[in-house]
């Protein structure tokens, strides 16, 4: 019967209704599925690069509104100030 529900090679995964010796198809690691490697590597280098920015810039939102984001403008601006008050 599964035959019947076969489209193109991709069948539903089996329950175990029809008889014990149908065991569930796995749809993470399908038999004969084609390997990528260079796909594959360039994915989870995308993917990790994606989660470190996502990291960085709620790292940086907080303390944006903390108040404790040092950038070169405002470093800038306490240096001048320190600067008018001493000379």
């Amino acid at each position: 019967m599964s035959e019947l529900l076969s489209i193109g090679g991709v069948a539903p995964p089996a329950t175990g209704r029809l008889g014990s010796e149908l065991q569930p198809a796995s749809w993470d690691n399908p038999p004969n599925a084609p390997s990528f490697p260079r796909f594959d590597e360039e994915l989870q280098r995308v993917l990790a690069q994606t989660s470190f920015r996502r990291a960085r810039a709620r790292a940086i939102r907080v303390e944006i509104e903390s108040g404790a984001y040092e950038t070169p403008e405002r470093i800038r601006g306490t240096v001048e100030r320190l600067l008018d008050v001493i000379g």
